[in-house]
Order: C-alpha cells, then structure tokens, then sequence
C-alpha cells in the first residue's frame, strides 16, 4: 500500500515540528560554512593584496582542505605557485579553476597568458590565447589580449588578423589596434631612437620583432638581419620570422643567402606579407615582372595598409607596362600616407572631431576597408556617444552598425571577386597568374 502524504515509513504522522527543525538546522549549518569560506578568501585576498605569499600559500592550503572544490580560492593559490616559480602548479591551478568557474574563465586564462609572459615563455602564452579562441571565438576580452600580447613581441602581422576579426566579430576594436591596421608594419611599443640589439635587455624588453623591425625602418638592414639571425626565433623556423627574413635578404642585396631562403622556405610562410614581398622583389630581379605583380597582389591582399607592398607593386607594373594601373596604385599609396596622417591627428585630438571621423571612415571605404571604417565608428561612439540629444539614439547608432556589420559580411560571402578588385585598384588579377618558374631557371641561372 501507497504511504499517505504526511506519513513516515512506517505509517505513522512525524512528530510535529519535526520535518521543520531538522530544515532549519541544515539551513544555519550551510550559512555558517559559507559564511567560513568567505571569511577564510578574505583572509588569503589580503595576504595576497599585501605580497604576503607563504602566508597566503599556507591559507589557501588549509581552505582547500576544507573547500576542495572552490575555484576562487584556486586561483589565488595560482599567484601564491606563481611567487614561489612553481609556474607548472599555477597553471594546472588555473585550468581547473577555468573548469569550475566558466562566468571567470576568460580572466583566468589572460592571467594564465599573463603568467607565461612573466617567465619570458611567450610563444607558450600566444600559443594558450590562440587555443583558447579557437574552442571560444567569440571571447573578446582573450582576443584583445592577444593582440596587445603579439604587438609587444612584434609579430605585427599576427596581431593585425587578430584585430580584422574584432571588426568583423563586434569585438569593439580600440583606437590602438585599429592603429595597428592603419601602420602595419610599424611597431607599436616604445623603443629608443635607435634600438641597441647587442644589449640583451633591449631584446629581453621588447622581442626580437621588434628591434629587427625598428632597425629595418629606420634603414639599417644590416643591423636588423643580423638581429633577427641571431635569433632562437630563425633557429626554430618561427613562420613569422623567416617570412621577414627573406624580406631582409633581398633588401641587403644577398642574392646566395636569399636563393637558400627561397629553397628552404615552407608553405606556413605564404600566410605573411612580407613572404609575397620577398618572393615578388626575387622576380622582379629575374624580369619576371608579371609574377612579381601577381605576388605583390598577394601581399596587399593579406595586409592592404602595407604601403611597401604598393610601391613595389607600382615597381611590378611599371616595369610590366601597366602604366594605368601603376598610376592607380601610387594614388593608393598617396591614400594610405593620407589616412595614416589622419589618423595621428584623430588620435592626438582630445575631442576627436566628427568630421575627421568622417573624412577617415570615408576613405578606408574608398580603399576596400569598409569594416574597419565600421570598427572606427563603433569605437568613437563607445567613448563619446553621439551628437544626438535624442534619447535612445546610441541604442539606435549601435543596432544601425549591427546591420551594416552583417550586410557587409553578406557581400564579402557572396561578392569576394568585387571586394577583391577594390583592394587591388580594379587589377584584374587573372591576368597575372601566380608563376613560380623563376625559382629554377635563378638556380639555372647561377650554376651557368
């Protein structure tokens, strides 16, 4: 027989008050435990706020005894492994801490990349920040991260594909990385005049990439290749970094060095500019003037603010007698001084002026780079609002650049070929294939 509600076990009514007592003694026991693990994180937060850590490192034990699964109580024991260069502990720490804790995981892992940093092990934190957006492309804040992560180290190019995907995600791009795609071979740290490459902390400071890339813009290839070479950066065929190397060897007129740099170059460098620029200036020596178009093409594709890609290729052109289209693309590159010059005032005013906001929203559409006029847009409005008076008319602005985002990513999935040509002045780009016979009839050429 089916026991009647209110009935125990055995049929009979629970004394009354019972059922009631024993809730209540449950309820105040939970409250005073949690009441004891806010208490015990208040104590380790302290110790850890004051650079206390063995104390901390002893409470934070002690808490995890008692409360194994707190993952706040995890993530300060991180910094407590972290003080005592028991960086392995910290991470594992973390990644548990991440598990528990997902409305927190994004921090976590910038304090994990944050971390790695520290030790100098950065292609360990680019590499953590990289896996993480690839399991969660839609975490900004790791993706901000990152991209102010590999600017430090100078791999401008990664950083600059990072932030294409804020504008066309609605990341919020900030004027910094933004900047980045206006300059995008320039660095974007604060180094000396001239940086020193035979002083280790100069390297230390601010990457390999950096310095190398300081030295070529400031004109002394020989400097910056012998940095880059120098480099554990060329001894690990870092794809980045082979990809600028190439770039050096021609420029310093090295034509044996460059001819090995070409044989021994792997399909992970194509992803670079500055791997098309290299290969498009070893055709134009070999006169093979229509390929070197083709693979400066490639290059503006990859990074269309990168002006030594259009003048080289206004080079290609002029020497494959294009004329028109030479001239079209030395007025790109006047367009890009143009927007770059801009820009630095835009940055550089306190009030950031409407109208040059205009002026450069209208120009990077007139260059093929609509989403980043959009990233602008988005940008100013989040720090100074809009001119209107109206209420709701941010909301408003925010929802109208929501749509413009998915209308221009609806043509670049439908009309690729369109977008293509307005990157690349109307070239048609068909007519220059991508031609690598050049390759062999150079080694043909030294063995006569």
């Amino acid at each position: 027989m089916i026991a009647s509600a209110g009935c125990n076990r055995s049929g009979s009514q629970p004394a009354a008050g019972a059922g009631g007592s024993s809730i209540g003694t449950v309820g105040s026991s939970l409250a005073a435990e949690e009441e004891a693990r806010v208490d015990s994180l208040r104590q380790i937060r302290e110790r850890v706020a004051e650079n206390e850590f063995d104390d901390a490192h002893e409470l934070v034990a002690k808490h995890l005894q008692d409360f194994p699964e707190d993952p706040q109580a995890m993530a300060l024991g991180a910094q407590t492994y972290a003080a005592r260069d028991e960086l392995e502990t910290s991470l594992e720490l973390i990644d548990k801490a991440a598990e528990l804790w997902p409305e927190n995981r994004q921090e976590l892992h910038i304090d994990a990349a944050d971390l790695l940093g520290k030790a100098d092990r950065w292609n360990d934190a680019i590499s953590r920040l990289e896996a993480v957006l690839e399991s969660e492309p839609n975490y900004h804040r790791v993706r901000h991260t990152l991209v102010t992560m590999l600017n430090a180290r100078g791999f401008r190019f990664d950083a600059n594909e990072q932030a294409r995907v804020l504008c066309r995600n609605g990341g919020g791009a900030t004027a910094e990385e933004l900047l980045g795609l206006i300059n995008p071979t320039s660095v974007m740290v604060a180094l000396e005049e001239k940086p020193d490459p035979i002083v280790p902390a100069t390297i230390e400071k601010h990457g390999v990439m950096n310095v190398a890339r300081a030295l070529f813009d400031q004109g002394d290839v020989k400097a910056a290749l012998a940095t880059l070479e120098a480099s554990d950066l060329i001894a690990d065929n870092d794809p980045s970094a082979m990809a600028f190397h190439g770039q050096l060897l021609l420029e310093s007129e090295q034509p044996d060095a460059f001819k090995k740099w070409l044989d021994a170059a792997k399909p992970a460098l194509e992803r670079y500019p500055s791997y098309w620029i290299a290969m498009g200036g070893g055709a134009l020596q070999q006169q093979k003037n229509e390929a070197a178009v083709r693979m400066f093409a490639e290059a503006i594709l990859r990074e269309p603010g990168d002006s030594t890609a259009h003048e080289k290729m206004t080079q290609a052109l002029g020497a494959a007698d294009q004329q028109d289209a030479a001239e079209r693309f030395e007025k790109r590159n006047e367009q890009l001084d143009q927007i770059s010059q801009l820009t630095q005032k835009i940055l550089s005013s306190p009030d950031r002026s409407t109208e040059m906001m205009t002026e450069l929203t209208n120009l990077l559409s007139d260059v093929g780079r609509p989403m980043e006029a959009l990233a602008w847009r988005e940008m100013a409005m989040m720090q100074f609002g809009t001119n209107s008076q109206s209420p709701g008319a941010g909301e408003a602005a925010m929802y109208e650049m929501h749509d413009k985002r998915q209308a221009l990513l609806k043509q670049e999935q439908q009309q690729p070929e369109e977008l293509r040509k307005k990157l690349l002045c109307d070239l048609a780009l068909d007519e220059f294939p991508l031609d690598t016979s050049w390759l062999s009839s150079e080694g043909e050429a030294e063995s006569e």
